[in-house]
């Protein structure tokens, strides 16, 4: 029989087992899901909260570079809170990140360059403060070897420059000094160049008769064009001294016509149309102690002078004037054919010889009751037989002056020094004279070429040869600065007073030189 009860009981608990599962399995879906939202919740919110941190950051960074005027680098940037690499930036973040870290790299690269400008600049400044450090100690050193070379000459003993010169044994040095001129005295026809040489190193010491007291001789070449005699001696420096000696010259003029002697060619008179000039050397003007005087020609001529009131002339036969008064010659020409120089006058005024000297070597005092100053003989470089120093700016002349402890002169010092205290319109005279001075020729001639170009003072080549700077501006132009004197071929307008040649200052032109003034108070004693 069948049991239709026990066939029902035995598939129930199936079915439940199955429906149990199903729900089981729901509800653990149900669970993951809403944890899964969470998780999600969860990181959306941490993300939201890194962006807010990082924007207020950087409005942070921003403010603070606008208030101390610095930049928020990436150490800055990832140091605030959390070590960098914890969480990872937003795109926006990791932009502004690299734009950081670039503008870190300029600046520090800007930094280090200024760094070496300032390290380059402080060694530029280092290395002029040497140089002018170097400059002075040049001077000084050179100042004082003329201190002690003007006080070798007023005592007549002592050492003169002695330059480059290594320790001498004197127990040992048994060698006499000896000096000679390289060119011998007796009868020269036109001026003799003489040159002192020693064998050994010494001190020179000279001197012309009639003095008594002895200079120092500092390498300069005599030009002996003058009938004169000359004394020298030696002196080494372990004190061995030579004798005094004597050399006379007796210099013949290129145009002196003997008053026995060769016969000279015959004149061509018919083609000889150049008129006799002559003049004295030295020239007028203002002299300390006596000097000795003899007349130059340019031709054979014959040569008539005569002093003071006298009335009667007298021929010159190369005979050296002996000046040691004040006085007024009056002198003229006639050449071979019968052409004859107009009467010249040629005033000396003779002081006696200064104990103490007002300027360095190589210049003149120029003293009036209004101005005391010193003035170069010559024109720059400042020696006899040089080429004047041309095309130089007026900042230029300025540099060279200062450099030798001088400066430039001002317009009014220099026309003073040209016209003396007569107020001459050149340096010769009143009256402008083409022989005189260069003003007629093609180019710049060597300072004291021409001997009687000599103003009252004792400055030479004031008129004509190079136009010189002044420290003065021009009245019709302040931005301009006067150049005196006129230049090699200004003819008349190359006065004492000739201001028409005016520049600016940072021009150079081939006739502008210079010369350099220096005041009493500062002059070399």
């Amino acid at each position: 029989m069948n049991e239709p009860g026990s066939g029902n009981n035995g598939s129930s608990p199936k079915a439940y087992r199955i429906i149990a599962g199903i729900l089981a399995l729901l509800l653990a879906t149900a669970v993951i899901f809403f944890a899964v939202k969470l998780e999600q919740k969860k990181i959306a919110g941490s993300l939201k909260k890194n962006r807010q941190t990082a924007q207020e950051r950087a409005a942070a960074g921003g403010e603070l570079g606008l208030k101390e005027g610095n930049k928020i680098y990436s150490s800055q940037w990832t140091s605030k809170n959390t070590s960098p690499g914890t969480e990872p930036l937003s795109a926006r973040d990791s932009a502004a990140f690299i734009a950081y870290e670039k503008a870190y790299a300029a600046d520090s690269e800007k930094s280090a360059n200024e760094k070496n400008s300032a390290k380059i600049a402080g060694s530029k400044r280092a290395a002029d403060s040497a140089k002018a450090a170097i400059k002075a100690a040049r001077i000084a050193k050179t100042m004082d070897s003329l201190k002690k070379a003007n006080a070798a000459a007023s005592s007549g003993s002592g050492e003169g420059p002695a330059r480059n010169q290594v320790p001498i044994d004197c127990r040992n040095d048994t060698v006499t000094p000896e000096v000679y001129p390289d060119s011998a005295g007796g009868e020269h026809i036109g001026p003799a160049h003489v040159f002192l040489r020693t064998n050994k190193p010494c001190t020179v010491f000279w001197r012309f008769d009639p003095d008594t007291s002895w200079h120092v001789w500092n390498a300069d070449t005599f030009v002996m064009d003058c009938t004169a005699t000359l004394g020298y001696k030696a002196v080494d420096r372990c004190g061995r001294a030579t004798e005094p000696r004597r050399e006379r010259y007796d210099i013949k003029p290129f145009g002196f016509v003997p008053a026995a002697g060769p016969e000279l060619p015959p004149a061509d008179c018919a083609n000889d149309t150049m008129m006799p000039w002559v003049y004295p050397d030295p020239a007028g003007g203002l002299h300390y102690g006596p000097i000795h005087i003899c007349f130059q020609t340019n031709k054979p001529c014959t040569v008539y002078w005569r002093t003071g009131a006298d009335t009667a002339w007298r021929a010159w036969h190369s005979d050296t004037f002996l000046v040691d008064t004040t006085t007024t010659f009056t002198y003229k020409a006639v050449d071979r054919c019968g052409h004859a120089m107009e009467p010249q006058e040629e005033s000396y005024v003779i002081r006696p010889r200064r104990s103490t000297f007002p300027c360095g070597t190589g210049m003149e005092p120029v003293e009036t009751d209004a101005k005391q100053f010193c003035i170069d003989r010559y024109e720059w470089p400042d020696r006899k037989g040089a080429t004047p120093q041309t095309y130089v700016s007026l900042y230029q002349a300025m540099d060279s002056c200062a450099a030798a402890g001088k400066r430039l002169c001002t317009a009014d010092e220099w026309s003073l020094a040209c016209a003396g205290p007569d107020s001459l319109s050149y340096p010769y005279g009143r009256r402008y004279s083409r022989h005189a001075c260069v003003t007629h020729d093609t180019t710049m001639r060597h300072s004291g070429s021409k001997p009687e170009c000599r103003a009252f003072f004792g400055a030479y080549d004031m008129s004509g040869n190079v136009a010189e700077w002044t420290s003065t501006p021009s009245k019709r132009n302040a931005h301009f600065y006067n150049v005196m004197g006129g230049f090699w071929a200004s003819g008349p307008a190359s006065g004492c007073y000739e201001a028409r040649y005016s520049y600016y200052p940072q021009n150079r032109h081939n006739p502008v030189g210079f010369r350099c003034c220096k005041d009493f108070a500062s002059s070399v004693k």
